[in-house]
């Protein structure tokens, strides 16, 4: 299951809530009497058996989705407001938190390219240094070893002894 989904499950989940908490409130259907529900058909214990089977499947679904969140939490940073989180806040927090590491991981994917193809440059011109006898004009050089060219130089003598 998806990030994605947990987020759009929450969502569906809070709606409806919302929706139940509204129309129970507006139309009073929390403080109905028994006599005026619907008349209901008389439990079989086939009907029981099953019902009991469901809330089993459900209460251990919900542990697990619970189990999964508590999990979740411990692995996004909340900041300081961490001591309540709606499972929308979190899985929201989530998303973002996921969508700054793709970013960061990118720009040091593009830094490392970047690193490769100077590296590359330089050995070439190590190469080239090394095979001619003649020491060769300075040719422009790229922008790491540009700046690396404009540091102040320390020179460490040799001891010989």
């Amino acid at each position: 299951m998806s990030i994605a989904d947990l987020i759009q499950a929450a969502e569906f989940i809070e709606r409806r809530d919302r929706v139940l908490f509204v129309a129970e409130a507006e139309h009073g259907y929390a403080s109905t009497r028994p006599s005026e529900r619907s008349p209901r058909r008389p439990k079989t214990k086939k009907s029981q058996g099953s019902r009991t089977t469901h809330n089993e499947l459900e209460k251990n679904r919900r542990a697990h989705l619970r189990s999964c969140l508590e999990k979740l939490k411990d692995m996004v940073p909340l900041g300081p407001e961490a001591s309540r989180h709606t499972t929308l806040g979190l899985l929201t927090k989530a998303k973002r938190f996921i969508k700054s590491l793709e970013e960061r991981e990118k720009r040091h994917s593009s830094h490392k390219e970047q690193l490769s193809r100077e590296q590359r440059y330089l050995r070439r011109r190590l190469a080239q240094l090394r095979a001619s006898p003649a020491p060769p004009a300075r040719p422009p050089l790229p922008h790491t070893a540009r700046r690396l060219a404009q540091q102040p130089r320390v020179l460490v003598g040799r001891l010989h002894g």
